[in-house]
């Protein structure tokens, strides 16, 4: 997550490993998952899927030029900004 950097993949601050656990500290996103947005607004209007769509594949991009593979990109993955108007890996 630190090697790439874009607006639309979450921040890393610090990642704290123990024996038993590995915790990730990342940034504040109050707008919740993509899924539950969806299901709980009846979906998306065309312009609010194409921005989102368009967020979401330039950050696999950057991430793929990087040797990076998500794989599990998903509604539920995707995460909203507070303004819910952009999504973040």
């Amino acid at each position: 997550m630190n090697v790439c950097k874009h607006p639309s993949i979450v921040q890393l601050f610090e990642m704290i490993l123990e024996p038993n656990n590995n915790m990730l500290v990342t940034e504040y996103l109050s707008g919740g998952d993509l899924f539950t947005h969806v299901k709980n607004f009846d979906g998306l209007t065309e312009i609010e899927a194409k921005g989102l769509f368009r967020s979401a594949v330039l950050a696999t991009r950057v991430c793929h030029t990087r040797g990076i593979s998500h794989r599990d990109i998903k509604l539920d993955n995707l995460l909203l900004t507070s303004d819910r108007k952009s999504v973040k890996l």
